[in-house]
């Protein structure tokens, strides 16, 4: 009669050949119905980096709705909020781009809103979220999906596209993304503005090339790998 149980001379072999215990042990592991403590731990970072995926959109998510209770959703636009939202999108959609794109413009938004608040702006408990809380998202998603090449030219542009958008769509009392003035309540020469949009965008330009190298020394490239 079958019991299904080890036979004691081999029970016997495997307790005096801890060898023979490794290589079964590696061999259950190459069954697709057992599960390895190294496939635990990659579920478990999975997991983990998903939520903070969606994290970064919930941050996003969480200040729109405040903005919109205020009617001022348009405030929405600002880059550094978007920023939360792309990096959230970009962990969840394993794109590095997105995720570096957003991590930029944070590093460039949070002292762009300390200037702002220093000159009266108004204080939204929400921007917390959007801006440490997003580029912590984005550091998460960095790290695991590392620091993509030539990302600077294209932070860039998406900023000038939302600065043209934001022109178009949102009230000059929001300055949204600068889209009216430079943080000055008066003009002082014609064409200030537009020498301060083009002064900002070159050295923004510069920061954004050394910060990318930056990134890419700390979170090094791995393409869509998991580490």
């Amino acid at each position: 009669m079958m019991t299904g149980r080890m036979p004691r001379e081999n029970i016997t072999r495997l307790t005096r050949n801890p060898a023979e215990i490794n290589r079964m042990q590696m061999s259950a592991c190459d069954r697709p119905e057992v599960c390895c403590p190294d496939d635990r731990q990659s579920t478990g970072r999975e997991i983990a980096l998903n939520l903070a995926g969606f994290a970064g959109i919930a941050f996003f998510a969480i200040y729109f709705a405040s903005r919109l209770r205020d009617g001022e959703a348009v405030s929405a636009l600002w880059a550094c909020h978007l920023a939360s939202l792309l990096a959230g999108s970009g962990i969840l959609l394993r794109r590095p781009a997105f995720v570096g794109i957003g991590a930029l413009w944070l590093l460039v938004g949070i002292p762009m809103w300390f200037v702002y608040l220093s000159i009266g702006g108004p204080f939204h408990w929400a921007s917390l979220l959007t801006h440490f809380g997003g580029l912590a998202v984005g550091c998460v998603g960095l790290e695991a999906l590392g620091m993509p090449r030539r990302l600077w030219w294209k932070a860039m542009a998406g900023l000038l596209v939302l600065l043209g958008v934001s022109r178009f769509v949102s009230p000059p009392e929001l300055n949204v993304n600068l889209a009216f003035h430079v943080y000055q309540s008066y003009e002082p020469f014609a064409g200030y503005y537009v020498a301060a949009i083009v002064g900002l965008t070159l050295g923004t330009t510069v920061f954004f090339a050394v910060a990318e190298q930056a990134l890419r020394r700390v979170f090094p490239a791995l393409g869509n790998t998991i580490r």
